[in-house]
């Protein structure tokens, strides 16, 4: 879609018709919608306590009460993956808005001081691009002992400079636009120009690649939970259930689908968002 083109879908996403606009919104974000409804209701409706030990019913197959079964504590698998999910989605969320949010404020400040604490963060930002990202969180997880907040620090230290790196591109792109020059000319503020026209036309890049990454974060934070470096038992997290339960894959296969298809599901409708927005 060219520039135009796709600053009129925007604008009409924003100021169309409200009848057209709420249809235009819905059809990119339903999954979204639909994983908030079933990730913020889905506790309050299931009638168990996702850490309420039975041992007598512990390893049960899935059944019209216990619709995914329940572990070897006898807990139930869908109440912890809904639980769970309150917590890999919502520390997703919070690490992309600060990865995002402070790498590209670095970006975009070192792309308009050319100085040598921008050169500086610069070449730091190239130095980390270059280490295998999940390889570097976890040994920075490792080094600060483990845990969901360590490896939550970690994944923030170790992608943030994606958006730095964007950031700075954009805002040096854009600096050299004719209107920018123009703007300069007419006696415009650099304050005003950045507000106006910098910000404005960097932030629509920016954020559909922090929604592309929400399914990527997800994915590492899992990840290092199922390593050990994350989320620790009892604690329901997705990434900590396939971890604990990959030893009974033969004997209770059902304890994997769940937390399983689940990151699949999340992951998949946050790609969907994303690629959405990306055509627009």
């Amino acid at each position: 879609m060219k520039y135009n083109d796709r600053m009129t879908a925007i604008n009409f996403a924003i100021t169309g018709p409200g009848k057209d606009r709420w249809y235009y919104w819905g059809q990119v974000s339903w999954p979204l919608v639909l994983l908030i409804l079933f990730l913020g209701l889905g506790p309050w409706l299931w009638p168990f306590n996702p850490y309420e030990q039975a041992l007598q019913q512990a390893l049960q197959a899935p059944d019209s009460v216990h619709w995914l079964g329940t572990d070897q504590y006898g807990r139930d698998v869908l109440a912890r993956i809904l639980a769970g999910g309150r917590l890999t989605v919502g520390l997703s969320l919070a690490i992309t808005m600060s990865i995002c949010l402070g790498g590209s404020l670095l970006g975009l400040w070192s792309a308009l001081r050319q100085n040598w604490l921008s050169q500086l963060i610069m070449s730091i930002t190239d130095v980390a691009l270059a280490l295998p990202a999940l390889v570097f969180a976890i040994a920075i997880t490792a080094v600060l002992g483990g845990g969901l907040d360590h490896a939550a620090l970690a994944l923030i230290c170790v992608l943030w400079p994606k958006y730095a790196r964007l950031g700075r591109s954009l805002t040096l792109q854009i600096s050299k636009a004719s209107y920018i020059q123009l703007a300069r000319l007419e006696g415009q503020s650099e304050m005003g120009i950045l507000r106006y026209h910098i910000v404005p036309n960097i932030i629509g890049p920016i954020i559909v690649r922090a929604v592309l990454d929400l399914g990527v974060v997800l994915m590492e934070l899992a990840g290092l939970s199922f390593l050990g470096l994350g989320a620790t038992p009892p604690l329901a997290e997705w990434g900590s259930m396939l971890s604990l339960n990959r030893t009974l894959l033969q004997t209770a296969p059902w304890l994997l689908w769940g937390p399983g298809l689940a990151i699949i599901i999340t992951v998949g409708a946050f790609h969907y968002v994303g690629e959405q927005l990306r055509s627009w």
